[in-house]
């Protein structure tokens, strides 16, 4: 187990749409993204890539991630499992034949901190990102293949939602 002392209130504007923007931004720079069912089953989604990590990349300030990609503190992945296990959403992420899980706990402090669960998975030589929930609704909207310049709404940077605009008539993708 690996104990964060952060507690539940941190990002705590963040949603799934948040939470799913940062497992996809990991993906897109590992390259070969895919995002589909697992087995057809609408509550089982995976996040795929041909990427890979090992479990210094869990430590805060690690990351493994090329020159150019976005993010580059190793916080994305992390606050993500924190935003799903906030959510109470059944979560985990598989690499390299390590499975990790976000939860909470009471044992360090007097309040739950974020925590991740280590255990062996199947090796692959993938990265597969494990949600049980129905994100249908949200998925598609988290990534879209768009040009650059006005869109329908919200805030994209290469296609990848970044916010909604409030107030404003059109959304945008930057490059």
């Amino acid at each position: 187990m690996i104990n964060y002392p952060i507690t539940a209130a941190y990002v705590s504007d963040w949603g799934l749409r948040e939470a799913l923007r940062e497992i996809t931004q990991n993906a897109l720079d590992a390259g070969d993204m895919q995002i589909g069912r697992h087995n057809g089953d609408d509550n089982h989604w995976v996040i795929s890539n041909q990427g890979s990590f090992d479990r210094e990349v869990l430590l805060l300030g690690n990351s493994i991630k090329s020159y150019g990609a976005i993010g580059k503190y190793g916080e994305g992945m992390k606050l993500a499992m924190l935003v799903l296990a906030r959510l109470n959403i059944v979560h985990y992420a598989e690499a390299g034949g390590a499975s990790y899980r976000g939860a909470f706990d009471l044992s360090s402090f007097k309040e739950p901190t974020f925590v991740i669960y280590e255990g062996q998975s199947a090796a692959s030589e993938r990265v597969e990102f494990h949600i049980h929930y129905d994100i249908s609704n949200i998925v598609h909207d988290i990534y879209k293949d768009i040009d650059h310049g006005i869109c329908e709404e919200g805030l994209y940077v290469n296609g990848l939602y970044v916010s909604d605009l409030p107030g404003f008539r059109y959304g945008y993708n930057i490059p």
